[in-house]
């Protein structure tokens, strides 16, 4: 398992791309998307979920899993 931490979603994101980690363009665009909610996650306070709406609630989403 690789970890990455940054205050933004472009730290992310550059660190990524500066390891060669992304090769197909779905996945580059899939991880943006997924970075940016964990960006308005932080800066709203909302808890972030993977392949979760940020705006519906989380708990809805563990109970289905």
């Amino acid at each position: 398992t690789i970890s990455f931490e940054g205050k933004t979603a472009s730290e992310i994101y550059e660190e990524i791309i500066e390891k060669g980690l992304v090769t197909r363009l779905d996945h580059a665009a899939y991880l943006g998307k997924e970075l940016e909610k964990a960006e308005i996650a932080m800066l709203t306070g909302k808890e972030y979920v993977q392949d979760f709406d940020l705006f519906k609630d989380p708990e809805e989403f563990i109970k289905q899993n």
